[in-house]
């Protein structure tokens, strides 16, 4: 498993904006767009702007954590000895390449 490196040089927040990566960024943009459609349709329903704004803010808190959080092996759950290490993200791009293609191998083109 990855460890983000802190630099120990760097003043104040810098160091705190450091952790943060482009990554993380682009996925609590989508949960952002995803949570402001989903609390649309909510708020219609129920007329209060705060459910929408807590759904928005909730739905890019789960993306942020898609994008920024590894899989640590669970010896309960089996699985997880397989993606050990691997983004969450990168899990769901690999299920989904197995869903439709139903083979694990990956051929880059390169080669």
């Amino acid at each position: 498993m990855r460890k983000h490196e802190i630099p120990r040089k760097k003043k104040s927040e810098t160091r705190l904006f450091v952790i943060f990566s482009l990554r993380s960024l682009a996925s609590t943009a989508i949960g952002a767009i995803f949570g402001t459609v989903i609390g649309m349709m909510i708020s219609m329903v129920i007329e209060s702007q705060v459910v929408m704004y807590s759904i928005i803010g909730f739905v890019a808190f789960i993306g942020f954590l898609i994008g920024t959080i590894p899989v640590f092996y669970i010896p309960i759950f089996p699985f997880t000895k397989s993606v050990q290490g691997m983004y969450l993200n990168e899990v769901v791009v690999k299920y989904l390449n197995y869903k439709r293609k139903r083979s694990l191998k990956v051929i880059k083109k390169g080669e």
